[in-house]
């Protein structure tokens, strides 16, 4: 994927907020915070995302069933780990 192809698309107005938000505490705040936010970001994104993909089968079905249980067990993971993180 280009760096054009990326600047290319329509962002929601939703996802563009958090990377405002985060982009801002980066510049702004201690590192501590910066990476937190940053860590948050990314760790909420990817758990969203992860949810949505499992919901279906499709994508886990496009593995040969002898890999399937391995190729998906990270993103199994993360689809429930905003759910179940301690803290």
């Amino acid at each position: 994927v280009s760096l054009e192809d990326m600047n290319a698309q329509d962002i929601p107005a939703e996802f563009q907020a958090l990377n405002d938000w985060c982009w801002h505490s980066c510049a702004t705040d201690s590192l501590a915070v910066a990476m937190a936010a940053t860590n948050y970001a990314i760790e909420g994104a990817v758990g969203e995302w992860a949810a949505v993909v499992c919901l279906k089968s499709i994508y886990e079905e496009s593995f040969p069933q002898e890999g399937r249980k391995r190729s998906m067990k990270w993103l199994k993971m993360h689809a429930q780990y905003d759910d179940e993180h301690p803290w």
